[in-house]
């Protein structure tokens, strides 16, 4: 049977796999939920490391070789490029590392001209006199991390200094909206395309984002300027952005699917699978999108904060809303809810759908107000 190797672990990917007729080889630091498939737990290598012998071993092991080498998770990236190099396949960008170093991905692009925000690298020679010179408060973010994690908003300069020696990026703050696109392109073209809005930041996310906010064409121009930047070749993409008065400021990308359940939200407004559609690009297969979507969706990333949950309110009479389509928690009383160290982290989650955006935000409103989760801090 043909495989697929995936590096990290994205359920909906694995069943993807399966469907279109291919065995999943998992590479991930945690062994995920029993299934059948051949799987390695082991940590994942930074950019400049090496594959472990157990790594190379587990996978030229393998009867087959695999048709496809694919990240699913920020982490992974510079182990996939490892795994694509000891295999002889090629990558599919010639930048990838500027795809996930976050110091690397701003001077690439600033070389072609990309907006960026004034940035400077914690531990380099000369970085003080540059992140005096702003306003606080600023932004350090860690080199190779996504989602939150890691992400200081420090008020003062003191505050930096107890960051250095730890890979942080510095950031000046940016005046505008911050949100997001996903791309799919194959062959060096633009393929698809979708605008996120953060309505409520690592909170809820809605899909397509309103034109009021930017008009479908300005994006197109601006994802084909970063594709011809980070030369990105079969795959996807997830970009964010700021929207400013004096235009769109680049703010980072990663090319491995989205999280805050965007995948999800693109499969409910677009009514095609995502999971599908990356998989066939890396497998150099014929695709097919919608590129108008039908509806707007949103996803509501439930997590109350640290400690012991008390009391969760009833939420039948909310399943009741025009717009709620699925209500899932993890937890219930009696749980214990661990520190959040990123946006993919959530207790449980509220999917949204309907036609008029004005009744979706109504709704996800009315949710916010009546469900109540009361907990007591450990």
């Amino acid at each position: 049977m043909a495989k697929i190797a995936f590096v990290g672990y994205r359920k909906k990917a694995v069943q993807a796999a399966v469907a279109l007729g291919y065995e999943p080889v998992i590479w991930c630091p945690e062994s995920p939920v029993s299934h059948a498939y051949p799987t390695i737990a082991a940590p994942f290598p930074e950019i400049d490391g090496a594959l472990s012998a157990d790594v190379d071993s587990f996978f030229k092991a393998q009867s087959v070789a695999f048709d496809a080498i694919i990240p699913l998770t920020e982490r992974s990236i510079p182990a996939a490029m490892l795994l694509m190099q000891a295999f002889d396949k090629p990558l599919p960008s010639q930048r990838m590392a500027a795809c996930h170093d976050k110091w690397l991905m701003k001077q690439q692009a600033e070389v072609h001209q990309i907006p960026v925000a004034p940035y400077a690298l914690l531990d380099q020679a000369g970085a003080w006199p540059l992140i005096s010179s702003w306003d606080c408060p600023v932004y350090a973010k860690l080199r190779n991390h996504s989602g939150g994690r890691g992400l200081q908003v420090a008020s003062s300069l003191d505050a930096l200094k107890k960051l250095q020696g730890h890979g942080y990026l510095v950031e000046k703050a940016i005046h505008g909206v911050e949100m997001s696109m996903e791309i799919f392109f194959q062959k060096r073209q633009l393929l698809f395309l979708n605008s996120t809005q953060y309505y409520l930041h690592y909170e809820i996310n809605v899909v397509p984002a309103p034109d009021e906010f930017i008009q479908k064409k300005t994006l197109e121009r601006f994802a084909r300027h970063i594709m011809e930047a980070f030369e990105l070749d079969d795959g996807i993409a997830h970009i964010e952005f700021f929207v400013t008065e004096d235009g769109l400021v680049f703010n980072e990308l990663t090319i491995r699917p989205p999280g805050g359940f965007i995948m999800d939200l693109i499969q409910r407004s677009y009514r095609f699978d995502p999971w599908k559609v990356l998989l066939q690009l890396y497998l150099k297969q014929k695709v097919d999108v919608c590129h108008r979507a039908e509806s707007f969706s949103a996803a509501y990333l439930i997590h109350p904060g640290p400690g012991k949950i008390a009391q969760i309110s009833d939420i039948e009479t909310l399943r009741a809303l025009p717009s709620v389509k699925e209500v899932y928690l993890k937890k219930t009383a009696g749980d214990i809810v661990s520190v959040r160290v990123g946006s993919g982290q959530d207790i449980g989650h509220v999917f949204f759908q309907n036609q008029a955006y004005v009744q979706l935000l109504a709704d996800i409103e009315w949710f916010r107000e009546h469900f109540k989760i009361s907990h007591d801090r450990l």
